[in-house]
């Protein structure tokens, strides 16, 4: 279980870490002031940044067709690794017990809605399926940053 656990950290850690250069850029999208473009993007939910650095690029580059469907693209990116982290940090994990998959780490996560009522949901889980969480992450903040060097010249992203 303790790699499940370190592998679950990574992912948090490195969706943050999108989180921030996906700051960054909306920050240069909207000012030339870092501490400016900070103190709109600090408080802003993940889902808001993304909507923002969609809504700022097709405004900002508009008829630029290959670079919006570019951009899209990473959007769909953006929601994939948004709601793999989410599905990963609002669970919870423990051993299979009494079943052919005796001792293997489960993901289990308790859900109520006025639709169906209580769900509890409860499946193996593999350090393999952690890792390819993460390498989409990883995978989308690389392409994140190879867009921004794209639209600034190569310049550096200054946060704050």
């Amino acid at each position: 279980m303790d790699n499940i656990y370190k592998l679950i950290g990574k992912i948090c850690a490195d969706f943050e870490s999108l989180d921030l250069v996906l700051s960054g850029t909306v920050n240069k999208l909207v000012t030339e002031d870092p501490k400016v473009g900070a103190i709109i993007t600090s408080e802003m939910p993940f889902k808001n940044l993304v909507n923002a650095f969609s809504s700022l690029i097709q405004h900002k580059y508009e008829g630029q067709n290959d670079l919006v469907m570019e951009v899209n693209k990473l959007v769909k990116l953006f929601n994939e690794a948004e709601e793999k982290r989410n599905q990963t940090i609002h669970s919870a994990y423990g051993k299979e017990v009494d079943s052919d998959n005796d001792g293997l780490p489960v993901r289990i996560k308790l859900t109520a809605r006025q639709k169906h009522g209580l769900k509890i949901t409860q499946r193996t889980l593999s350090e393999t399926e952690l890792k390819d969480i993460d390498n989409l992450i990883v995978r989308t903040i690389q392409e994140l940053f190879s867009l921004y060097n794209h639209l600034f010249d190569g310049e550096q992203m200054k946060i704050g």
